[in-house]
């Protein structure tokens, strides 16, 4: 399932580059579904404890779409991720933030209040995550 959500990932990391449009089934609802499938089918008794954190990047989503430019669709990808890597998400958000420091300073230094495409660090963040530990 973790590889699956890459997938969904690096295409809706394409996209965001590209278009700066990406599909609420790739980053939200196909997502769910394979995820409340996989529950369903394999139990898991840490489904609560994501469902926690998830609840938290609701939270922290809100506050990114408020403070700074990143759109919908990366915040509906951090609040999928922690559902799939569990606490490594916070981790792969972390690195997503800290990676995309110099290029949000060279574009927001260009064009001030430029939306960018952030999914790819969010990529980058859920892919360094997963070999973290």
């Amino acid at each position: 399932m973790i590889y699956i959500e890459l997938i969904f990932l690096i295409i809706s990391s394409i996209l965001d580059i590209k278009y700066r449009k990406v599909s609420i089934y790739l980053t939200f609802i196909i997502p769910m579904l394979l995820i409340l499938i996989s529950f369903v089918l394999y139990p898991n008794a840490e489904i609560i404890i994501r469902c926690i954190i998830s609840f938290v990047m609701v939270v922290l989503s809100i506050l990114f779409l408020i403070v700074t430019n990143i759109g919908g669709a990366d915040c509906l990808i951090m609040i999928i991720m922690p559902l799939y890597i569990g606490v490594n998400a916070l981790y792969a958000i972390l690195i997503a933030v800290i990676v995309s420091i110099p290029y949000q300073m060279l574009v927001l230094k260009k064009h001030k209040n430029k939306e960018y495409p952030f999914i790819p660090f969010l990529t980058l963040g859920y892919i360094l995550s997963l070999y973290q530990f």
